[in-house]
């Protein structure tokens, strides 16, 4: 419930809206830490301050996003878009 209020009332290309997705997907994880998806959320969120430039430590949101992937993947290894994220972050640590 936490994941589809965040994804209703916010943008997540924007600082507030992505913050507002990081709280909703930390509740979720709280609630439920077993969700993949929310993982997998909370990982996308850190990505995106990196790619938009709000970190304040570029370096942490790098390797918290690459630790919820891997997170998200070993809970459940069939989710479309753990592939894909953790193969940017692999390729982004291989640079």
């Amino acid at each position: 419930m936490k994941l589809l209020q965040a994804r209703e009332y916010s943008n997540p290309m924007t600082r507030e809206g992505n913050l507002l997705h990081r709280q909703r997907a930390e509740e979720a994880i709280a609630l439920d830490p077993g969700c993949a998806v929310a993982y997998l959320i909370l990982s996308a969120t850190h990505l995106r301050d990196l790619f938009f430039g709000w970190s304040e430590s570029p370096e942490q949101s790098l390797r918290l996003a690459e630790e919820l992937v891997k997170k998200a993947f070993t809970l459940d290894g069939s989710l479309g878009m753990a592939t894909p994220i953790g193969s940017y972050l692999s390729d982004k640590n291989a640079t």
